[in-house]
């Protein structure tokens, strides 16, 4: 497993009510990785407003990932 991202802030979603989670601006910021044309899976441990996912997926596709799919342990 390669880390591709690093959080911008240090709160926990968790903390963050569901109406601020969906309104958050990019929370994630690539690391110096070349992504370019790959296949990528992100993998989240529960799945509330799909918020997480959708912000990494957007800095991976910005960065020249061919594709991102997720994969989730729970839903909340």
């Amino acid at each position: 497993m390669t880390e591709l991202l690093q959080r911008i802030h240090s709160e926990k979603q968790s903390k963050k009510s569901r109406f601020d989670r969906i309104h958050l601006h990019q929370v994630f910021q690539p690391l110096n990785l070349n992504i370019e044309n790959k296949k990528i899976i992100l993998i989240d441990d529960i799945y509330t407003t799909g918020s997480t996912l959708y912000h990494a997926a957007k800095v991976l596709k910005a960065g020249g990932a061919a594709s991102v799919c997720s994969l989730t342990l729970a839903r909340g």
